[in-house]
């Protein structure tokens, strides 16, 4: 339909405003050159249209949401070239164009995840390094009525990525922690009125990211699992609720997986699993990514490879 010039494009993030759909485009690097501009895009009524160029430090993730029905992006700035400790920027729409609203210190983020808990705003952030060390505190902030405040630090690895999803109707996230050649713990932690808790270690290689899911009422989680260390040729995993915890119920091979995600195409309660695969970094050598159809009754099957 359209190809989007774009410069070491690390995500994309879709989007509307009074119901035009707009596209904003995470510029990552070009050559070692972190200091790029990322672009909104605004459908134009046959193609996307620049809109707005947004100077960004090495962008990893861009988030949209709204506050209040007024329209926010948040963009997790990964480095400037020389370092890791740089700010993530929030955005407000003026009507016009997203003007700055607030700095936000990060530690080479990855990414953002945007939820609401108790009908206020949430911003969580994935750091996952200083330049010296993967373990590093990722932040969880709440709307204050003007901006986004610090509420709470969470002990992290490496981590890439949050997930927040709700379980008999409490919110809960997870975070994919990852450091290399190494065994570490993703994480379960559950709101108790105050702050996040601890709910549950699981214990993975490589994760990227998590997607949460139900089959028949049942929640589901499922993760991305990039490498062990030695091989990038590992299984990526299916976590069902047993009603205390998250027990493994299905793998999935996979090759250097770099993200996950469930949806029903269908709409006959059929999840639907997306896994992007990227294979051995650094080799130029395509792989197939897939897509597969687990229905409740069923064992998992491919529904068709693509090229990615």
């Amino acid at each position: 339909m359209q190809s989007i010039p774009t410069v070491g494009a690390a995500s994309c993030e879709h989007f509307e405003i009074a119901g035009v759909p707009h596209l904003v485009v995470a510029s990552h690097s070009d050559n070692y050159n972190y200091k790029l501009n990322s672009v909104v895009y605004r459908w134009d009524g046959t193609k996307f249209a620049v809109m707005q160029y947004i100077p960004t430090l090495g962008a990893r993730d861009w988030k949209a949401f709204e506050v209040n029905g007024t329209p926010h992006l948040a963009v997790a700035n990964y480095e400037d070239g020389s370092k890791r400790k740089v700010n993530s920027v929030v955005y407000r729409w003026d009507g016009v164009r997203f003007l700055h609203l607030q700095n936000i210190p990060t530690l080479g983020a990855r990414s953002l995840t945007c939820f609401q808990l108790n009908g206020t705003p949430h911003l969580v952030v994935a750091n996952s390094n200083d330049g010296f060390t993967v373990k590093v505190n990722s932040v969880i902030y709440r709307w204050d009525a003007t901006q986004f405040a610090h509420m709470q630090d969470i002990a992290t690895v490496g981590a890439h990525a949050w997930t927040y999803f709700e379980l008999k109707g409490t919110s809960h996230l997870i975070v994919a922690n990852n450091e290399y050649r190494k065994r570490v713990d993703s994480v379960i932690y559950r709101w108790d009125g105050t702050q996040f808790v601890m709910l549950q270690y699981i214990p993975i290689l490589g994760a990227m990211n998590w997607d949460a899911f139900e089959i028949n009422g049942t929640p589901h989680l499922a993760v991305a699992s990039n490498q062990d260390g030695y091989t990038y040729s590992v299984n990526s995993l299916i976590y069902r609720w047993d009603g205390t915890k998250f027990e493994s119920v299905l793998e999935i091979p996979t090759n250097g997986a770099y993200a996950v995600k469930v949806f029903d195409v269908t709409n006959d309660g059929a999840a639907h699993i997306a896994i992007a695969n990227r294979g051995v970094p650094g080799t130029g050598t395509n792989v197939l990514s897939t897509v597969y159809r687990l229905a409740s009754d069923a064992p998992l099957v491919t529904v068709a490879p693509c090229n990615a």
